[in-house]
């Protein structure tokens, strides 16, 4: 059976753990060049272990951030730290009376074959 090919990388949020392998519904035998003939995709998980870490500097209205973020699902009943994967990233800020506007730009580290290089976050509010 050939590799299975992930889904593409505008629809990387939330692809994070286990996974099964199914046709592709744009798999064309005429053009096999065009696109796998099996996707992998995500099944989700019964327990999720994340964590972050991120420092804040605020100037007035604005501000910046560095952070670390890590993360595994599993198929167990308790979560775990197997297969833990991680990103890095960095942020701005454009603190408003509703609420800071937020803009992330992270990337994994140890990116695995079909997860994009960058993911960018845009926001408004706290993300907590």
């Amino acid at each position: 059976m050939p590799a299975a090919a992930a889904p593409c990388a505008a629809t990387a949020f939330q692809q994070l753990g286990p996974r099964a392998v199914v046709a592709n519904p744009k798999f064309d035998p005429e053009k096999p060049d065009k696109a796998p003939p099996t996707i992998s995709i995500p099944i989700g998980g019964r327990s999720l272990t994340e964590f972050a870490l991120e420092g804040r500097y605020r100037f007035g209205d604005y501000g910046v951030v560095a952070f670390v973020d890590a993360g595994t699902v599993t198929e167990k009943q308790t979560p775990g730290f197997s297969d833990l994967r991680f990103g890095a990233g960095i942020g701005g800020r454009v603190y408003t009376n509703f609420g800071p506007l937020r803009v992330d730009v992270a990337t994994p580290i140890g990116r695995r074959r079909g997860e994009p290089l960058v993911a960018v976050y845009v926001s408004i509010g706290q993300a907590f």
